[in-house]
């Protein structure tokens, strides 16, 4: 049983991830707000779900201690502008992917 964690959960593909995954697997969902996690609740006995920014370099790099896979599936997130969006995308996916690196690789 590998532990997959998937960041965007709520999402389109993350929803029709995750029962592909399940029972075999083990499964993390990130999320960023209470409202994204409302988006999971037919799954909230089968998952573990973590709020977390995806700027939060420390909050990202513990949950990814846990894990054989992760699977980043940020999409869009919200920002007021053009150059903001794609700066906060940009850093998020460059910290979930570091931090994926650097832990996968210590087990």
């Amino acid at each position: 049983m590998a532990h997959f964690l998937i960041t965007g959960a709520n999402g389109h593909l993350g929803r029709r991830l995750i029962p592909t995954l399940l029972p075999q697997h083990k499964v993390t969902a990130v999320v960023r707000s209470a409202r994204a996690a409302a988006q999971l609740e037919e799954f909230k006995n089968d998952i573990q779900l973590a709020q977390v920014s995806y700027t939060d370099a420390s909050g990202l790099k513990a949950l990814m201690h846990e894990v054989d896979c992760v699977v980043h599936l940020v999409g869009i997130i919200k920002a007021t502008a053009e150059a903001d969006r794609k700066s906060t995308r940009l850093n998020s996916s460059h910290l979930v992917i570091s931090y994926a690196v650097f832990c996968l690789k210590k087990k």
